[in-house]
């Protein structure tokens, strides 16, 4: 099972990329994980 986005983009500094790269490239490999991704606009983080 893949690592959640929200766990992935989680932490560090306001203004840092993080693991950015790897969430964009998931979902270009798989289109359905955008929702997921979409869902993060409304984290508390």
């Amino acid at each position: 099972m893949m690592e959640r986005f929200e766990d992935m983009l989680t932490g560090g500094h306001p203004n840092s990329l993080g693991r950015t790269l790897e969430v964009v490239e998931a979902v270009l490999a798989q289109p359905a994980l955008l929702e997921e991704l979409y869902q993060c606009y409304f984290s508390d983080d």
